[in-house]
């Protein structure tokens, strides 16, 4: 996230701002001690050729990410506070900033940036200093991940999670790295579609249904597999099935999986010419998991659907079925 300003509650920053007050005695800031753990790995990772197993953007290559990212990673002061960031209206964890000198600035909310999943901080303190350099890009309050989310695919196992250099994973095991922790069933609490199908036309509305299972699914005699959400229990009668969320064959990062026409990796099976693209993204932030769906259908008429969908953990017993649900 690349901005030229950011805002601390109300009250208007001024350049490189210092954040002493925030510091914690007897032992520094957690959170900044945390951030540069994480940097330092990154570094190290960069270092040894990690980048090289990374898929950059047209026009981007590992040659040219490994001297940027380590000039900014060198260069940019980071802090932490315990006020609230945001850009715009939208609330945010850390943010970047430079001055009019080029000097940069990475600050982070305190609780937010610790209470961030091991590999939530990984992405994030990538996702920071390659927007600095130019890698990627937000426009406004939104951001893209596009390196930063293929980068816990990198993380191992250690007394803590580290980065290790590997060749290219396969699809099929970056289905499972990418996506096993939101794997398992989840109560739907909120839930938005926009779709420009004929009413009645789809065998499924997420909307429709109260227990959804995220599950990946393998394809027979292929190694493909795909990621599906099914319905569970629902709440109309006579009304099943499930919705896919992508290929294993499609550009694949942690929690997100894109089957757009540009990101087909393999063909799908018994389809040699894919007509049907899936761009999904699922996030957690404490006990809430955010799931989004955009659809494109072309198989006759170019019709699109798009969910958003707000899940919670399901662990309890199903509800009695409603009469006549298969």
């Amino acid at each position: 996230m690349k901005f030229k300003t950011f805002t601390i509650l109300a009250i208007l920053a001024a350049p490189l701002p210092s954040h002493a007050a925030d510091k914690v005695l007897n032992g520094g800031d957690a959170c900044e001690r945390r951030f540069k753990e994480v940097r330092g790995d990154l570094t190290s990772w960069i270092q040894k050729g990690g980048a090289g197993a990374l898929t950059f953007a047209k026009g981007q290559n590992a040659e040219a990410y490994a001297p940027s990212m380590l000039g900014w990673i060198r260069d940019a002061k980071v802090s932490c506070t315990s006020e609230k960031l945001r850009v715009g209206a939208t609330e945010k964890v850390c943010v970047n900033e430079t001055n009019g000198r080029g000097d940069a600035r990475i600050t982070c909310q305190r609780e937010a940036f610790l209470a961030l999943s091991v590999n939530e901080q990984y992405r994030l303190t990538h996702h920071e200093y390659a927007g600095l350099a130019g890698f990627e890009s937000n426009a406004g309050e939104a951001s893209s991940y596009v390196l930063s989310d293929q980068l816990t695919g990198y993380l191992d196992s250690y007394a803590t999670k580290r980065l290790t250099v590997k060749a290219k994973a396969s699809a099929t095991d970056a289905l499972d790295r990418n996506f096993q922790d939101f794997y398992g069933k989840y109560e739907i609490v909120g839930c938005a579609v926009t779709t420009d199908f004929p009413a009645g036309s789809r065998e499924l509305n997420l909307c429709d249904v109260a227990v959804l299972a995220i599950e990946r699914n393998n394809m027979i005699n292929s190694p493909i597999a795909s990621l599906s959400a099914i319905s569970v229990w629902n709440k109309k009668p006579d009304m099943y099935g499930s919705v896919i969320l992508g290929y294993s064959s499609c550009q694949l990062g942690y929690g997100t999986v894109d089957c757009t026409p540009g990101n087909y990796s393999a063909e799908i099976p018994m389809e040699p010419t894919p007509k049907i693209f899936y761009s999904t993204r699922i996030a957690k932030a404490g006990g809430t998991t955010f799931l989004d769906i955009s659809i494109e259908d072309t198989r006759e008429v170019t019709r699109f659907e798009k969910w958003s969908l707000v899940l919670k953990p399901y662990t309890g017993p199903l509800p009695p079925p409603i009469s006549g649900t298969k």
